[in-house]
């Protein structure tokens, strides 16, 4: 199971291309846990989308070099197939995904402490 959730980051996303089917992406993604008390639900895993001028903009990067260029060094992330990454977000109807988008450098981005925090909590 999976989700998609919105991050605060303003970026570039300009001439978006499909990566190839084939290709092993880089996506901003974290975790999710369920309360103790709820024993219904299972953890899931929880897609990080940027924010474009026209809504949630799914991206994903070529590298974990340039995914922690762009993100932070603590930015947390999956790989995952462009083939199977595409289709999820089409079915999501999210559009396009942008591959290596320019992000804003100011914008809040994942810390160590934040890293710390999320595994005591989770």
């Amino acid at each position: 199971m999976s989700r998609v959730d919105r991050a605060l980051n303003p970026g570039g996303y300009d001439g978006a291309s499909a990566p190839p089917a084939d290709t092993v992406l880089c996506v901003p993604a974290h975790p999710q846990y369920p309360l103790p008390e709820r024993t219904d639900l299972r953890p899931q895993i929880v897609f990080e989308l940027l924010d474009g001028p026209a809504g949630p903009v799914p991206v994903a990067f070529s590298s974990p070099r340039v995914l922690k260029e762009r993100l932070g060094e603590a930015q947390p992330w999956v790989a995952a197939s462009a083939e199977w990454f595409v289709g999820l977000m089409r079915r999501s109807g999210l559009g396009a995904v942008h591959l290596d988008p320019r992000t804003d450098p100011r914008a809040r981005r994942w810390t160590a402490a934040d890293l710390a925090e999320y595994r005591r909590d989770g």
